[in-house]
């Protein structure tokens, strides 16, 4: 299950890929965990969306705004979904809008996929050999941050991920769980451009400050 949002007495996260064998699943699937206040109960809600094309990837911007890449008739194809609730009852299941964006600029041979919380691009890990490249909405284009950043190999990164520093602002995340090397794309001013790239391993991570309490938002839980 993809996480979406998470707070003190909500959860939300996605599937659109059978968990079990990684197989593409029949509908794309909105989950809500909603706990009682007054008793600290949790219910659980599984909302079903039929699948407008192959699907390949899902990333939110924020809780309610979604990115959908996949490919239809052998064309990649991009859209943005927005949430809405009809109603109070967390059991009635959220109205659904789809914005088909621009598409031509989406990479094959997809690995990941983030997405700008401030709406503004998104950035994919792909190919093979793996490279990171960014499609920005308001040109239209995508770009190679591979070749732009000077990155090194990209070959044993499997994860992507977006977060806010307490000094260094707003940084995006590679990184391998199994080796602990990480890739930071530094953006301070947060205006959208990396002033630079930092691969650094675990002990260098920690020597750098960036273990602790600096983080003050991962863009899925509440402040």
């Amino acid at each position: 299950m993809y996480p979406v949002h998470q707070s003190s007495d909500f959860v939300q996260g996605m599937r659109w890929r059978e968990s079990a064998v990684g197989a593409p699943a029949s509908a794309i699937y909105l989950r809500h965990k909603h706990r009682d206040r007054s008793s600290g109960k949790w219910t659980e809600f599984t909302f079903e969306y039929p699948k407008p094309f192959e699907v390949r990837y899902v990333s939110a911007q924020v809780r309610d705004k979604l990115f959908v890449l996949g490919e239809r008739d052998g064309a990649p194809v991009i859209e943005r979904w927005e949430f809405e609730k009809a109603s109070d009852d967390p059991a009635s299941a959220p109205a659904v809008r789809r914005f088909e964006l621009p598409s031509e600029s989406a990479p094959g041979d997809l690995h990941r996929m983030a997405a700008d919380p401030d709406g503004r691009f998104l950035l994919f890990l792909h190919g093979a050999p793996r490279r990171l490249s960014r499609l920005d909405f308001a040109t239209r284009q995508r770009s190679d941050l591979s070749d732009q950043l000077g990155l090194p190999s990209l070959e044993h990164y499997d994860s992507l991920a977006r977060r806010q520093h307490a000094t260094e602002g707003r940084v995006w995340l590679l990184f391998n769980d199994v080796d602990g090397v990480r890739l930071l794309l530094l953006d301070a001013d947060n205006n959208g451009q990396f002033e630079s790239a930092r691969e650094l391993t675990d002990a260098q991570w920690e020597a750098a400050g960036f273990g602790g309490a600096v983080w003050t938002s991962d863009f899925l839980r509440d402040s």
